[in-house]
């Protein structure tokens, strides 16, 4: 009883540490695998050294207080514990301050629940233990049912977790507690087989089980989804075509009737100049969601190795001229020497550039400055734009590469944007193997959007 105590620290504290990574957005399936894999290792490890005879558990004196003499392996225990609940606890408080509301309260819930259940666990079954005091070694345990509560009231009140799929795995778990239980009792090696092959056939059902009701709660959520993205898409058409479409075909019907005919050349050129940016608009809206969708099956054409350099130069070269009838600064810092190839689709990538510098322009205040740089670093290439604009609250950061996606302060300085630039790029620079990320202090205290590419 005393060591399978030691495995049940062992099985709280790695999984809240998992979730901790995972919550409120899972990582890329390349990084759940690497961290899946050294959190086996290391659990694995664990396990083995709480099990040597001696090392953590020397003896258990039966009296009055059940005493337990440890080994040096509980320094080990007691320092393992540490580092996952205290990592843990530091990535919910980090993702706190970008969470949304729902997501705040969700994390103060486990914040608070795990907090107070490891406190005071530790301090009752560790701390007060290395002072030879074992008088609420009992009560150590109790604690775990204080984050069970505030778990469960998480999962309920803010639908943390799918309820079916947590019933389902607390009820496999429990009766498969059942089944060892039956197995450790075992009299004779007949009955120990047996009881074995039956806990296996058990736990190949109740894995089978718990597969099955995620793969449905996974198809809901894509198919929820799915529906998200319609209500998004006739959200932002009805609103990005059906304004300039409107535009157009007023000013045209006006001209086809003559309401014009008599007014002098220069008013007549500047409805047509009108009917001309309405035009451009909606070409940009077609192009955009023409766009997104041929990205979602992949980039045309092949990668094939080149310098980055003369995209960005270029990009600058055309923008310039904008960032001159705005009165924004434009700063262009050139790597100190020739930077190395990389495999790229170069019309692809100008894309990007042109998108995240003409943005920066876009939304910094006349009298204002971006900067763009290009370096290397270790086995990358880095792209980076800094402005000085309108900032993005820390909240905000997580969704602005999602699709449709445009904050309120975005959506005033600029009313007839998409919301598939930033989406648009995402897309392009993960399908040349790189990453993008952005940065920001908070509202008018500008932006850092970082490109990171591979080299060759």
């Amino acid at each position: 009883y005393a060591v399978a105590s030691y495995y049940a620290g062992l099985m709280i504290v790695v999984p809240f540490y998992s979730f901790s990574l995972n919550f409120p957005k899972p990582l890329s399936k390349d990084r759940q695998k690497r961290l899946s894999i050294i959190l086996w290792i290391y659990s694995l490890t664990w396990g083995v050294i709480i099990g040597i005879p001696g090392v953590t558990l020397k003896d258990v004196v039966y009296d009055p207080t059940g005493r337990l003499v440890t080994g040096p392996g509980l320094y080990f225990y007691g320092l393992s514990i540490a580092i996952f609940l205290l990592g843990g606890l530091f990535h919910l408080w980090r993702k706190k301050r970008q969470a949304d509301a729902v997501e705040r309260r969700q994390i103060n819930l486990i914040f608070f629940g795990i907090s107070f259940s490891s406190i005071f666990g530790i301090a009752c079954n560790l701390v007060l233990p290395l002072f030879n005091n074992y008088d609420l070694v009992w009560l150590g345990p109790d604690f775990t049912l204080v984050l069970v509560v505030f778990m469960a009231y998480a999962i309920v009140k803010h639908h943390l977790f799918e309820i079916r799929l947590v019933a389902t795995e607390l009820f496999a778990a429990l009766l498969g507690m059942v089944f060892i239980v039956q197995v450790l009792q075992s009299t004779s090696t007949f009955e120990l087989g047996v009881r074995m092959i039956v806990l296996l056939v058990y736990g190949f059902i109740s894995w089978q089980l718990v597969k099955s009701v995620y793969e449905e709660i996974r198809a809901k959520t894509a198919l929820q989804e799915l529906l998200q993205m319609k209500t998004d898409f006739l959200h932002m058409a009805s609103h990005q075509l059906r304004t300039p479409l409107t535009a157009i075909r007023g000013m045209l019907t006006m001209l086809y009737e003559g309401d014009y005919d008599r007014d002098p050349i220069e008013k007549q050129k500047a409805v047509q100049k009108n009917v001309l940016v309405s035009v451009e608009r909606l070409n940009n809206v077609v192009n955009d969601l023409l766009q997104s969708a041929e990205l979602e099956k992949g980039m045309t054409g092949e990668l094939k190795p080149g310098k980055i350099e003369p995209l960005v130069e270029q990009c600058i070269q055309t923008l310039q001229p904008n960032f001159n009838d705005k009165s924004v600064q434009l700063l262009y810092r050139s790597p100190s020497q020739g930077l190395p190839d990389i495999m790229m689709r170069a019309d692809y990538l100008q894309q990007v550039f042109l998108n995240l510098i003409d943005n920066a322009e876009h939304y910094t205040p006349a009298g204002g400055q971006v900067e763009v740089k290009l370096y290397q670093q270790n086995q990358e290439v880095i792209f980076e734009t800094h402005d000085t604009g309108i900032g993005i609250e820390p909240a905000e950061l997580a969704k602005i590469f999602d699709r449709f996606y445009r904050t309120d302060h975005a959506k005033s300085m600029r009313p007839h944007g998409t919301g598939l630039g930033l989406f648009i790029v995402q897309q392009i620079i993960t399908q040349h193997g790189g990453s993008i990320a952005a940065h920001s202090d908070g509202k008018n205290k500008g932006a850092i959007f970082t490109v990171r590419l591979p080299i060759s």
